[in-house]
């Protein structure tokens, strides 16, 4: 009875204390998302940033979506996982380490006429093994980030299409324009299937590595622990002990090889965000540029009123341009398209940043 309290009593601590530690864990991963989605969304619909960051070039421009709904709230959860599993392996690779160490048998050997003893040969073997399994493993996936982020980038793109056929849907259909809207979606799609190919090529040489690594270290862990049994500092029986330990030891070296999906999916989404902040920094500086003057309850007019386009192409579209707009009266600004008609009211009502001069409003 005794025995079986002191079991109960050791449960119990060890279920409050994993409940507390998955309380606490949620609560922080909880208030850093909202935290840093906050920073962005803040940003985003300050000064008509949500308008500004599309002007230009809009394919530097990420998924705003995606990036708010899911990439804060990956950065935080991967990180944390990340994290623990990294303790996790240090934990492991020094209580490994230290076993190895102590039931390995000296080797002794002469080299240049000098009698070599070497302590801790599995230690070290293991360690030299997980160096190598690393460095190789990281060679095969080192394309692996780079196919991540293409294949969210098209997948955003086809989204584009698919929103922009929903939402000129009316206008496509009364110009029996189909088959060029055929076209760009086929065209989207058939990026997408080549870049997911190469990514699952890549996959799967990954997983058939992983399979020839389970063999072989196991294979080393043998050779390693050789000079032990015959010493008979180990028993045979305890040859599956010694592989677990040594393999605690690949995990440490190799734990961002066994966790590269989630790394990779991390590093995009960092991406994501580092390319929103991106944007929305540039557009803050782009309305600091601003040198348009704006009188108020004036009359409404333009003063030699200059605009351009983005930096990028950066064209003038008006040169000291004067219009004043009188009361009682119909004003028309005509022009052919692109001339820009609508851009120079988007100066008028503040959100086109490239441009100089005055507008006197009358609110």
């Amino acid at each position: 009875f005794a025995s079986l309290a002191d079991f109960l009593g050791v449960l119990a601590i060890y279920g409050a204390t994993q409940a507390a530690n998955y309380f606490c864990t949620q609560k922080l991963i909880q208030s850093l998302t909202d935290s840093l989605n906050k920073d962005l969304s803040d940003a985003w619909l300050k000064n008509h940033a949500y308008y500004g960051i599309k002007l230009g070039n809009p394919k530097d421009t990420p998924d705003v979506n995606k990036v708010l709904t899911d990439d804060t709230s990956d950065v935080v959860f991967y990180s944390f996982d990340l994290l623990q599993t990294f303790f996790n392996t240090t934990f492991s690779f020094f209580i490994g380490g230290y076993r190895l160490w102590i039931k390995s048998a000296q080797v002794t050997f002469t080299f240049l006429n000098q009698e070599i003893v070497m302590p801790g040969l599995m230690s070290i073997g293991a360690v030299l093994y997980a160096l190598g399994y690393n460095f190789v493993s990281v060679r095969l996936s080192e394309k692996a980030p780079e196919l991540i982020r293409e294949s969210k980038d098209k997948e955003a793109h086809m989204q584009q299409v698919i929103h922009h056929i929903e939402a000129n849907r009316e206008a496509i259909a009364l110009q029996s324009s189909e088959k060029s809207e055929e076209g760009f979606y086929r065209k989207a799609y058939a990026q997408i299937i080549d870049v997911k190919s190469r990514l699952l090529g890549l996959k799967t040489r990954l997983t058939f590595f992983d399979h020839i690594h389970e063999y072989v270290s196991l294979g080393v862990g043998l050779v390693l622990s050789a000079p032990s049994i015959i010493a008979k500092k180990i028993q045979a029986t305890e040859i599956f002990e010694i592989n677990s330990y040594f393999t605690s030891i690949i995990s440490f070296f190799s734990a961002t090889h066994v966790n590269r999906d989630l790394i990779h999916e991390l590093d995009a989404s960092v991406q994501r965000i580092s390319q929103l902040k991106q944007k929305l920094n540039q557009w803050e500086i782009e309305k600091q540029k601003t040198i348009v003057t704006y009188e108020l309850h004036q009359p409404m007019k333009t003063i030699n009123l200059t605009v351009k386009t983005p930096p990028d192409s950066d064209h003038t579209l008006i040169k000291e341009g004067s219009v004043t707009f009188e009361i009682g009266k119909v004003t028309l600004i005509s022009g052919k398209t692109g001339s820009g008609k609508s851009t120079f009211f988007r100066v008028i009502a503040g959100i086109w940043p490239y441009a100089e001069g005055r507008c006197n409003l009358p609110f």
